[in-house]
């Protein structure tokens, strides 16, 4: 589920982004695991989603 993403960063390889039902502004970004998925972040669509989820990564 969910669209993959491209991103600049080779630390964001791998990551999908969902769209929340009834809350379409707001996004969830995550990695599929075997065992499930990772939640990276969820954010609203106006914020500065590279940059933001970097930090998280890199964190």
């Amino acid at each position: 589920m969910g669209a993959p993403r491209h991103f600049d960063s080779p630390a964001l390889c791998g990551v999908h982004m969902w769209c929340i039902r009834g809350f379409e502004k707001h996004l969830i970004f995550y990695r599929p695991l075997d065992t499930g998925i990772d939640v990276i972040r969820v954010l609203h669509a106006g914020r500065d989603i590279p940059n933001t989820i970097i930090e998280d990564v890199n964190a």
